[in-house]
């Protein structure tokens, strides 16, 4: 009956507390994604703003009072059009060999030949005359060619060769002159023609075979009228330079050839066109670039329209005008890059959109970058103060939620930098540099690896770009000296605003939880002194806790200091408690109820006194979270006995319970089973590991049961392995000490 009517009492309460939870989850999500747009809205106008470049007031034939320099790398449209004309100009005209010339001026040689042989033939030759079989056998026969027998009953009817007198010649010379001249259209010399007619029949087939041979080889290629004449003429200083007789034949060849010959090559107009194509094409995927920061106009300079029509390309004239489509291409850019990110937190640090002053936070450090970026990447490029943002994020987060931030935010900002070749490049390599160094923040000396680190990888990449791009040694030493001073302050910024961010959003990074670790803090001398007792129940959980939260891959620094601090509420009434009584309890005069009552208390007032001295959030959440719900199973069971001896129903177990938040991470979860067992095991007196192990099941056993760690995130394979870790750490208190023999000389004396 009291079991249910206990059951009946507890549900309203879980179901109202968990309805509770539910809203207020839910306002954080609506206050988070609100957060979200607001920023995402800002970003947009602050990376659309910082992109443009400052913008002049000109107009075309004004004489300008600036010198202006391009803020970016752009083709030049106008002088690279001029490229293409010249070389479109200077490409040489395209000539192809035309075969049927070719064929034209070998046939006129040919026909040339043919004519002369022609008028020789009728010349040297006749057929009057007939040779019988008795005058062919008296004469001599070729005895190399056998004995060939004539037939003697034919007749054959052979040439008479005739030598022609000169002026038979010179009568003979004269019409074939005049046919030639008419059929091709020259000038042929009398003289020539009386040579020709001259000739002996020997020295007349060598001329002919020499014009034929040298003509078809003169043929092959393809000329025009210069290269043609050019070739004749090598061609006849080759054969002269090979010939010791009829060497004056040359004249006539030379004559016949320069006359009979004619050019063989076209005009090829497809070829040339496709020529001028190529080369206007090679010029326009090459196109002349106007570097950024090459001046474009000086100080007094006229502004003609060519130029104003680059400034109106760069965007540099003053219009007035809102460039939608330019913003509409960033914040199509951004919402990328932040659903991005969002994304990532999702599914790996989910809790950030229920933390505010997380997120706060997380917000301020992208923020501050972005706005000095806003006005130095314009003029510096490679000085955006991305690693402020990596230093900060990975000092409150982690390494990996650092490199993805430290991402995007430099993609974010690139556009400001008008995409600079190298920023990326240099600014990703410093961040990955700063977040491997931050990521092991522990003491001061490590400040120096950090901006040591950050700035040598930094530097380091952007010497070796501008040596591959072979930059002049100024742009390289710019460039240098840029990255090492922005690398420089950032990250000095980044060390010295971290108390800032802790103490404006209350947030814990590694620094704090080092300072809050050290025994000089006012609340642990507080504690040391006030109550020594809590004091060392405190560093015995701490212990505890560091070794169970190294098991499991939590964060056991965290774990450690969050034991340091998890009683400081005790000292309200420190002797109330047993571990700081040397005397009388002052419970036994007590009544239960009065006596729970003090002791819940110690949670709230711990919460007041951590938020008093402005302990950061994870360790005000291990204090009020360290008990949980649980029930003070001494106070109940005397109170239930007094009720028995009394007559009276048995008390409600809820009135003896702490009325705290479960632990709501790992840490907090560790800090709970840490604080039960050194407890429970300091009064059981236990001093072997078999029993210990038993009795510290028991005890997760009812956490477990009381549903104690459901909100931790701790699974069955993380309780094991703390498990483990606790007995590992009491291993080391249960082993027996050794006497020595002066020491138990001086034992059995005091006996």
């Amino acid at each position: 009956m009291n079991k249910q009517t206990n059951q009946q009492i507890r549900g309203p309460k879980l179901s109202n507390s968990g309805t509770r939870d539910k809203t207020l989850k839910k306002k954080r999500l609506f206050l988070g994604v609100l957060t979200g747009i607001v920023v995402y809205i800002a970003v947009c106008f602050i990376v659309y703003s910082g992109s443009l470049p400052t913008t002049y007031n000109l107009k075309v034939n004004d004489i300008s009072a600036y010198d202006i320099k391009a803020p970016r790398t752009f083709v030049d449209q106008k002088a690279t059009e001029i490229r293409v004309k010249e070389v479109e100009d200077a490409v040489p005209k395209k000539m192809i060999k035309n075969d049927q010339a070719t064929a034209v001026s070998l046939a006129n040689i040919e026909s040339f030949l043919d004519l002369v042989a022609s008028r020789r033939e009728k010349l040297y030759h006749r057929k009057d005359v007939k040779v019988t079989e008795t005058e062919k056998t008296s004469k001599p026969t070729n005895n190399d060619k056998g004995d060939e027998q004539i037939d003697s009953k034919e007749d054959k009817t052979e040439k008479e060769t005739l030598q022609p007198s000169e002026a038979e010649i010179a009568t003979a010379a004269t019409p074939m002159l005049s046919e030639i001249n008419q059929s091709f259209d020259i000038n042929l010399e009398l003289n020539y023609a009386v040579r020709l007619l001259s000739m002996e029949e020997s020295r007349f087939d060598y001329f002919s075979e020499n014009l034929e041979n040298m003509s078809r080889s003169i043929m092959q290629q393809a000329m025009d009228s210069d290269q043609l004449s050019q070739n004749i003429q090598n061609h006849l200083y080759r054969s002269s330079e090979n010939q010791d007789f009829f060497l004056s034949d040359n004249e006539i060849l030379e004559y016949v050839l320069k006359n009979l010959l004619k050019p063989n090559v076209q005009y090829d107009k497809i070829g040339t066109d496709k020529a001028r194509e190529d080369a206007a094409n090679q010029v326009r995927n090459n196109p002349i670039m106007i570097n950024a920061g090459a001046r474009i106009v000086s100080q007094g300079d006229v502004i003609t329209q060519d130029t104003y029509d680059i400034l109106e390309e760069l965007n540099l004239t003053d219009t007035g005008e809102f460039d939608w489509y330019k913003f509409s291409g960033i914040a199509l850019f951004n919402l990328l890059l932040i659903l991005t990110l969002i994304i990532y937190f999702k599914f790996f640090q989910a809790n950030i959109f229920l933390r505010g002053q997380t997120l706060w936070s997380l917000v301020l450090a992208i923020f501050i970058p972005l706005l000095v970026s806003y006005y130095m990447a314009d003029t510096y490029p490679l000085s955006p103060p991305v690693y402020f943002s990596t230093i900060i994020v990975c000092a409150y987060f982690d390494l990996k939620t650092s490199i993805v931030v430290s991402t995007i935010l430099a993609l974010v900002i690139s556009p400001m930098t008008s995409f600079h070749p190298y920023y990326l490049p240099v600014v990703l390599t410093g961040c990955l540099a700063a977040a491997f160094f931050a990521r092991k923040i522990s003491r001061q000396d490590n400040y120096i690896k950090l901006i040591s680190a950050t700035s040598i990888a930094g530097i380091g990449m952007s010497l070796a770009l501008s040596i591959m791009q072979k930059d002049t040694i100024v742009t390289l030493m710019n460039n240098a000296v840029t990255v090492m001073i922005s690398s420089m302050i950032s990250v000095i910024a980044a060390i010295g605003v971290m108390p800032i961010f802790e103490m404006i959003f209350n947030t814990v990074s590694p620094i704090k939880i080092i300072e809050l670790s050290q025994p000089g803090h006012p609340l642990l001398k507080r504690l040391f002194t006030e109550a020594p007792g809590s004091s060392q129940h405190s560093m015995m959980v701490a212990n505890l806790a560091d070794a169970g939260a190294e098991a499991i891959g939590a964060d056991s620094t965290l774990a450690r200091v969050g034991a340091y601090y998890h009683d400081i509420g005790k000292l309200e009434n420190p002797l109330m408690f047993t571990e700081n009584q040397t005397g009388e309890n002052p419970h036994d005069r007590l009544m239960p109820e009065e006596s729970c009552r003090i002791i819940t208390a110690h949670t709230e007032d711990g919460l007041k006194l951590g938020q008093k001295y402005r302990l950061p959030d994870p360790v005000l959440k291990m204090i009020h979270e360290h008990h949980g719900t649980t029930v003070l199973q001494f106070f109940y069971h005397k109170a239930s006995q007094i009720a028995e001896l009394e007559g009276k129903e048995a008390p409600n177990r809820d009135a003896y319970r702490y009325h705290n938040p479960l632990p709501s991470f790992k840490e907090s979860a560790v800090l709970m089973l840490a604080d039960s067992v050194e407890a429970a095991m300091k009064s059981s007196q236990i001093n072997n590991l078999p029993e210990a192990e038993k009795f510290m099941r028991s005890i997760f056993k009812i956490k477990i049961d009381q549903n104690q760690l459901i909100n931790s995130g701790l699974s069955f394979r993380d309780v094991e392995l703390i498990l483990e870790a606790f007995l590992q750490v009491y291993a080391g208190q249960f082993h027996s000490r050794i006497k020595y023999p002066d020491q138990k000389e001086k034992d059995d004396a005091n006996e």
